[in-house]
């Protein structure tokens, strides 16, 4: 319920509240207001034998009132805001502030910790009323409502304009203070563009209204001039047409041309340095593509003649496959990273990509359901589709080097590699278990790139090997530190045929205690449980304690009846487990231990002595 409190002698009725939760201090707001007509001059006020309060707010902003004789308004000390329109006091000339926030002059605008003056009101003056803007930062929405003045003056300290300063701005309406399409303020801000069909922006515009329209016309051709003005007008999905004659790094046209990046069509003309050719920006010999308009969708076709791709040139575009022609020779880091690629057709000029390509030039891109690397690749450069999630790979005979991370997208767990392969780099085939190497030797590198030393515990499928190779599997654990790792790499990459015992022996090396104790358990009843070997089955029966009771802790019941069926306990020494299994509620593994217990039982005789 709103209070009722009379001041200027009870020609004036302030309506408060008190909010709740806020404010610390003791704060009434103020929304609606009652004023006589013979008040000329409104005082604020926020502290008084008629108000007891530390602060006042004054929040008129739903008020649809009118009190067109009041000409002055006084802000006193300890108001903390003030928020009217001006259509509220229609014929207000001054405002008065013994306030150390708000500033006193024709307008309402109040002051910033960091300096910045803010426009609230101009109020609505006449038309030639001239309103000096020195010293005002920003303009805040419906700054300008009824407000008639053409003389707008001293506007360089503005830095931005809210989306709807200028909303109710009468002047607007006047189609002749439109030239060549553009309204502005003071030949710098950037206010409103009207219907042509070609609007050209004044090369001194610096700012622009907040989420500025061109309309839904996408015929409408937008002129620049000067295309830094890019960063004050990013709203631009028309065709945009650039006439700037200087020269800017690729780098900074880049970065400024991402501000443009919804345009319907990109054109940059009479540059001695830069052209474009179907939303593609390139140098002026069409040599090297510098930059391309993210939001084209389908399949491209890079020109002939392209002999460069720069850096992030196609960073985040939508583009569905493209073509790479045969004059390319070159592709700088990142030029297609983040983009929506489902399908690349390679040249067949480019064939040792870690030779003529920068880091991660397809990283980060869509999916592709199947990425065939044709056999005139010799080899695949560093990060070249990293993150790029590939559901079906088809590496053909004639790739010999796939370097760090390139394929790290490819999570299949079963791979085939190619006989001429002769090198695999870190962080590719992360997820691989099964491989099959149709050379007599593992590639280089590939068994330190699918071992980790991750210490948490995995599915079998996913803490075993399964490596074929010269006609013989092998069953390898996969974690395990990189030196041993590097060591089993070294022997399957320059021998044929590695010794069992090299194998066998890897879990009596010191190393492999910087294994998790229980992944390294976990390992080894995996591959004891396939191969059946002596070596894993000693190490398992001097561990069986351990094993058990973190089995029985974690409650892994499916673990506890495999280990069970290795036969490492006596019928006798059953009886305690399945006490401990039926107190845990594992009836399964209680079911199995007795079924175990009875065939480990003596038989009884069936025969009579006479």
């Amino acid at each position: 319920m709103l209070n009722e409190i009379k001041i200027h002698g009870g020609k004036v009725t302030l309506y408060t509240e008190r909010p709740q939760g806020k404010y610390s201090y003791y704060t009434l707001i103020c929304t609606d207001i009652d004023v006589d007509d013979d008040v000329q001059t409104l005082t604020l006020i926020s502290n008084s034998h008629e108000i007891e309060a530390d602060y006042v707010m004054y929040d008129f902003r739903s008020v649809k009132k009118q009190f067109p004789n009041v000409e002055t308004l006084v802000i006193t000390e300890m108001v903390i805001d003030v928020y009217v329109s001006n259509m509220m006091f229609p014929n207000l000339k001054q405002v008065v502030s013994k306030n150390k926030t708000y500033l006193s002059g024709g307008m309402l605008a109040r002051k910033c910790n960091d300096g910045q003056a803010i426009l609230q009101n101009v109020f609505c003056h006449s038309k030639d009323y001239v309103i000096d803007m020195a010293g005002i930062t920003k303009i805040e929405d419906y700054a300008f409502e009824g407000c008639q003045s053409e003389n707008i003056i001293n506007t360089g300290d503005i830095t931005s304009c809210s989306k709807k300063s200028f909303y109710g701005y009468p002047v607007l309406f006047n189609e002749q203070k439109y030239i060549n399409g553009v309204f502005t303020i003071d030949n710098r801000i950037l206010v409103a563009v009207n219907d042509d069909s070609v609007v050209e922006i004044p090369r001194d515009i610096n700012v622009a209204v907040d989420n500025l329209s061109f309309g839904e016309d996408d015929n409408k051709e937008v002129i620049i001039y000067d295309i830094n003005q890019l960063r004050y007008i990013p709203g631009i999905k028309c065709k945009l047409t650039i006439k700037d004659t200087s020269y800017l790094t690729f780098l900074q046209m880049q970065d400024i041309l991402n501000y443009a990046c919804r345009v319907k069509e990109l054109n940059i003309v009479d540059n001695p340095f830069y052209c474009t050719v179907n939303n593609a920006v390139f140098t002026k010999d069409k040599k090297v593509l510098v930059y391309f308009q993210n939001n084209i969708k389908g399949r491209y076709e890079i020109p002939e003649g392209t002999e460069t791709i720069w850096d992030n040139a196609f960073y985040g575009a939508s583009l569905s496959s493209v073509k790479l022609p045969e004059s390319l020779c070159y592709i700088h880091a990142n030029a297609f990273c983040e983009c929506k690629l489902s399908a690349v057709e390679f040249n067949h000029t480019m064939t040792h990509f870690e030779q003529c390509c920068g880091n991660g030039i397809f990283s980060s891109c869509g999916t592709f359901s199947e990425l065939e690397i044709p056999g005139y690749v010799k080899s695949l450069s560093k990060n070249m589709f990293s993150n790029s999630k590939i559901n079906k790979l088809v590496l053909n005979e004639g790739l010999e080097s796939i370097e760090s991370g390139a394929l790290s997208g490819y999570m299949a767990q079963e791979i085939t590699l190619p006989k001429s392969l002769k090198y695999v780099g870190n962080y590719n085939f992360s997820q691989a278990t099964v491989i099959h190497v149709t050379g007599k030797r593992v590639p280089y590198g590939l068994l330190k790139a699918v071992m980790s030393t991750y210490s948490y515990r995995k599915d079998d499928s996913e803490i075993i090997i399964t490596l074929i190779v010269n006609d013989k599997t092998y069953y390898l654990p996969r974690h395990m530190p990189s030196k041993l790792a590097a060591r089993l790499d070294e022997l399957f990459s320059f021998y044929d045929v590695v010794p069992e015992d090299e194998i066998d022996g890897l879990f009596q090396k010191d190393g492999m205690n910087a294994i998790d104790k229980s992944l390294r358990q976990d390992m080894m009843i995996c591959l004891y449980d396939i191969t059946k070997k002596d070596c894993y089955k000693q190490l398992l029966k001097n561990a069986k304690k351990s094993i058990v009771k973190r089995l029985f802790e974690n409650g892994d019941e499916k673990q506890l009846i495999r280990f069970f069926s290795f036969g490492f306990f006596a019928s006798k020494s059953l009886d305690n487990f399945i006490k401990l299994a039926s107190e845990k509620e594992m009836v399964v593994l209680v079911s199995y231990l007795l079924e175990e217990q009875k065939k480990k039982s003596p038989k009884k005789s069936t025969k009579f002595n006479i």
